[in-house]
């Protein structure tokens, strides 16, 4: 899945900011999207009641 794909999929505002922030970041630093979705997921997986409550 794509930054692009989430984008669409995701109606909250504030999650879309946090996406494309991330996106941005990773850009400047030239980080690849696999890279990043490891650590994502791990931080989703740590308190996911922080990401239900957006």
């Amino acid at each position: 899945m794509s930054f692009k794909e989430i984008l669409k999929n995701t109606d909250n505002q504030i999650l879309k900011g946090l996406i494309l922030k991330v996106k941005n970041e990773s850009m400047k630093k030239d980080i690849k999207f696999s890279d990043l979705r490891k650590n994502l997921l791990e931080l989703m997986e740590y308190d996911e009641k922080v990401f239900l409550m957006l």
